[in-house]
């Protein structure tokens, strides 16, 4: 998705070395979503844990602000143990 098309792009910095750019189309109420995140240098391979809570409050930011545009809620999904933190598997979400 381009930014030109998004009704919502918000960046955040991640650390020193990561910035994560959000963009969505417009939200209309009953419609599924698609969240587009692009990172920049490049993806990282795996967080700090500062950048990944850096990483985690600015998803969630991004979803309160998507959800106010809706007029309604949002729920942020993570899947256990998907993230790396330091090379282990994080056992809960801040």
């Amino acid at each position: 998705m381009t930014a030109e098309a998004a009704a919502l792009t918000l960046e955040y910095s991640v650390g020193r070395a990561y910035r994560v750019t959000f963009s969505c189309s417009k939200p209309a109420r009953g419609s599924v979503l698609y969240l587009v995140c692009e990172w920049e240098p490049s993806v990282p391979s795996r967080l700090t844990g500062p950048e990944l809570r850096a990483y985690r409050r600015a998803r969630n930011a991004f979803a309160a602000e998507l959800a106010s545009m809706a007029g309604g809620g949002a729920a942020v999904l993570e899947v256990a143990n998907a993230c790396e933190l330091d090379g282990a598997a994080t056992e809960n979400a801040t």
